[in-house]
């Protein structure tokens, strides 16, 4: 099984690249910072590419060169939060840009390979955009609301393409996250390794395409999933 990790020089990337690897799969790294991508791709021994995903020329180039692929996981995003009378915007631009146009056009470009080889796509969301908004996340909420409207689309679409739309329910623990919000308790955080095994857990069920995936926060250190067939 081959799968592309695509933000792959990101603090929840390690988590996904060890268990795609503990469970067999072959992985290949894409993000467009070379230096923190060619860094992590040299820890783990493996393969990467650059790619502006946001680019939809860069990331049909990027489905050239990767036409055998059978699983994409988009870990590619951003966040930001700002009251809406105090945002421009180019906030709503950077949002929509970096969480909704990255996975459109990922999609699209790895589309007939995935269907071909009846594979999946993983595709990360929020609370924010479950709940379709937020306080001080107008722009953010946006833009991963679209990102379940996105994926519930091509669920519809494709029937041989399998959906995963993830949800965390919460803040995830990474260090951007522990800097930004420094007061916080990163324990009451969902780990990013609970993401990375409730997305394989969902990924081996057999028969229906899981199309959304809640993950939320419980005791301390644990994780609670919902899937939704």
């Amino acid at each position: 099984m081959r799968v592309l990790v695509t933000g792959a020089g990101g603090g929840v990337a390690p988590a996904f690249i060890e268990a795609f690897l503990e469970a067999g799969a072959e992985l290949v790294l894409v993000g467009r910072n070379a230096q923190g991508l060619e860094a992590r791709a040299r820890s783990y021994g493996l393969p990467y590419r650059l790619a502006d995903l946001a680019d939809p020329l860069s990331t049909a180039a990027l489905a050239e060169a990767e036409p055998e692929v059978d699983g994409v996981v988009h870990l590619a995003g951003a966040f930001a939060a700002a009251p809406l009378r105090e945002s421009g915007p180019g906030l709503l631009e950077k949002m929509l840009e970096a969480n909704l146009q990255t996975l459109y056009h990922t999609a699209r470009a790895f589309l007939p390979a995935l269907v071909r080889r009846r594979g999946f796509l993983v595709g990360v969301s929020a609370a924010a955009g479950l709940k379709c908004g937020g306080k001080n996340l107008a722009a953010y909420a946006a833009a991963k609301a679209g990102v379940l409207a996105l994926l519930r689309s091509l669920a519809e679409e494709e029937p041989a393409l399998r959906v995963l739309a993830l949800v965390p329910m919460a803040a995830i623990n990474t260090p951007a996250n522990r800097r930004a919000m420094p007061g916080a308790d990163p324990s009451r955080w969902i780990q990013p390794r609970a993401l990375a095994e409730a997305t394989l857990a969902a990924l081996r069920l057999p028969g229906g395409r899981l199309q959304e995936l809640p993950v939320y926060p419980g005791e301390p250190g644990r994780t609670h999933v919902r899937l939704d067939q």
